[in-house]
C-alpha cells in the first residue's frame, strides 16, 4: 500500500519572478516630455530579481512553466531559507506540496524529535518534509490535507480535510487544527496519540516491560501508532519512564512487573506489582549475610553453612564449638559460625585452629604486635572486641556459655620474635 500527503498552497526546477525595467538609448525617438516612442511601447532591457513562492500553489500559478509535477524550491513566510519540496500537479488542479510519502516500507519511520522535527528520507522515494517546516507551511494560510491511498491491486482512495495547521516547536508541533472530512472512503486516516508516530510495530516497550522482551504488548505484524523514541507505553499512552508507577528513581530506570530492586548498601528493597513501587526501607542483611551481586543480582545472601534469604539466616549444621567444626570434616584453619548451647543469640564466628595438636581448637584471644589496645573496661571484656583475623578477645559473655557446655582443655601458645614456640 502506498500513501502520499499533500498541502493544496501547501529533475530540480526553480520559479522565480521577474521584475522588468530599462530604457531606449535613442534620443531621436523622445518625445517632448523626454520619453522614447519605444518606452512607450513597453521596449525595456530586463533584468531577473529571484522571490521563491511560498507554496508549490504559488510554483503553479506564478510560473507557467512549472506544471510538471517535481522537485521544486519555495520558502515560507519567515522561514529563514529556502528548501525543496515535491509539487504534485497531477491531482486535483495540481499546486499541492507533498508533505510525506511511503511506497514500500524502506524508510523506517520509527524516528526521534529531531528526525521527525528536520525531516529524513528523499523526495524522490519515501520521505517526511519536517515537522519545522510544515509548521512554517501551514501557518501563513489556510490549507487543506490530502491524503491519496494506493493498495496493492490498484485501488486507490483520497481522503481530504478543507482545514489543516499544526503548532511549532514550542507546542511540541501538535496538531492544531483539521476538520471537514471528505473523500472517496472512509476515514482511513489515523492521527496518532500524543508522543506518539506511525510506524513499524513489533514488541513495544511499556511500564510493565520496559526493555520490551516479552512481547505481550506487541501488535500484529505491520505498522500502527507506536511510542517515540523515550518513551514508554502505558495502557493505550506512551508517557516519560518517570511517569511510570514503577520508575526508580535512585537507579534511573523502570522496573518491569515483578522485578525486586535493592539498594547499593542493601537498606532498601523494592519491588514492582501491577506497575506500582512498593519499597522496604527496614530492609536488612543478617549479622550472618553479606550485601553482594550474584548472577546480576544484589542483595543480602547468607554466609557459607547457612541458608535463609539474607534477612535471616540459620546454620546448616549447628556446631557448639571449634571440636564440632572438625568432626564435621573441616580441616582449614578459618572462620567459623558457632551455637553453644544455651546462648540466647544468633551464632557468632570464632577462629578454628585446626593444625595445631590435631585441631579443634576454638581460639579466644590473640595477641601479636601490640596493635589492638587490650587495657578495656567491663563492658568490652563482657562482649569481645578487635578483629577475629588478628588481634582480639571473644568475650566472657560467649566464653561462657562455650565452657558450660563440656569438659574444656586450655592451652596457651606463645611464639617469641625468633619464631620459637612455647
Amino acid at each position: 500500500m502506498g500513501i502520499s500527503l499533500y498541502l493544496e498552497r501547501l529533475l530540480f526546477l526553480l520559479c522565480m519572478c521577474v521584475y522588468n525595467f530599462g530604457y531606449s538609448s535613442d534620443a531621436n525617438s523622445r518625445d517632448s516630455g523626454g520619453q522614447t516612442e519605444e518606452y512607450r511601447q513597453g521596449l525595456y532591457f530586463f533584468y531577473q530579481t529571484p522571490e521563491y513562492p511560498r507554496d508549490c500553489r504559488e510554483v503553479r500559478d506564478q510560473c507557467s512553466s512549472s506544471i510538471s509535477s517535481g522537485v521544486y524550491l519555495i520558502k515560507p513566510d519567515g522561514y529563514p531559507k529556502p528548501f525543496e519540496v515535491y509539487c504534485n500537479n497531477d491531482i486535483d488542479s495540481g499546486g499541492w506540496t507533498v508533505i510525506q510519502r511511503r511506497v514500500d516500507g524502506s524508510l523506517d519511520f520509527r524516528r526521534n524529535w529531531e528526525d521527525y522535527k528536520n525531516g529524513f528520507g528523499f523526495l524522490s522515494s519515501e520521505f517526511w518534509v519536517g515537522n519545522e517546516r510544515l509548521s512554517y507551511l501551514t501557518n501563513q494560510n489556510v490549507y487543506e490535507l490530502r491524503t491519496d491511498i494506493f493498495l496493492s491491486n490498484n485501488a486507490s482512495f483520497y481522503i481530504s480535510y478543507n482545514l489543516f495547521r499544526i503548532n511549532d516547536e514550542w507546542g511540541k508541533f501538535a496538531l492544531a487544527a483539521v476538520q471537514n472530512y471528505t473523500g472517496d472512503a472512509d476515514s482511513l486516516v489515523t492521527f496518532c496519540s500524543q508522543n506518539m508516530v506511525y510506524g513499524n510495530c513489533t514488541c513495544i516497550p511499556s511500564c510493565q516491560d520496559p526493555l520490551g522482551t516479552n512481547c505481550q504488548n506487541s501488535c500484529d505484524e505491520g505498522e500502527s501508532c507506536v511510542c517515540q523514541e523515550g518513551y514508554l507505553m502505558d495502557g493505550s499512552s506512551c508517557v516519560f519512564p518517570t511517569e511510570c508507577g514503577c520508575y526508580l528513581s535512585e537507579d534511573n530506570r523502570v522496573l518491569r512487573n515483578g522485578e525486586t530492586y535493592v539498594n547499593v548498601a542493601c537498606t532498601e528493597k523494592c519491588i514492582c506489582n501491577d506497575n506500582q513501587l512498593n519499597c522496604d526501607t527496614n530492609y536488612r542483611c543478617s549479622q550472618d549475610a553479606v550485601c553482594n551481586v550474584k548472577d546480576d543480582v544484589r542483595q543480602c545472601y547468607c554466609n557459607d553453612g547457612y541458608t535463609g534469604d539474607g534477612e535471616t539466616c540459620t546454620l546448616d549444621v549447628v556446631f557448639r564449638d571449634c571440636n564440632d567444626v572438625r568432626d564435621a570434616g573441616n580441616s582449614e584453619d578459618d572462620v567459623y559460625s558457632i551455637l553453644p548451647s544455651g546462648w540466647p543469640g544468633s551464632a557468632f564466628n570464632v577462629f578454628c585452629n585446626m593444625s595445631i595438636d590435631g585441631g579443634g581448637w576454638t581460639v579466644f584471644q590473640r595477641r601479636n604486635s601490640g596493635a589492638t589496645g587490650f587495657y578495656r573496661n567491663w563492658a568490652s571484656y563482657k562482649n569481645g572486641f578487635g578483629d577475629i583475623q588478628d588481634e582480639f578477645w571473644l568475650g566472657n559473655d560467649k566464653l561462657h556459655y562455650m565452657t558450660q557446655q563440656g569438659t574444656y582443655e586450655l592451652r596457651v601458645d606463645f611464639v617469641s620474635s625468633s619464631l620459637t614456640e612455647k
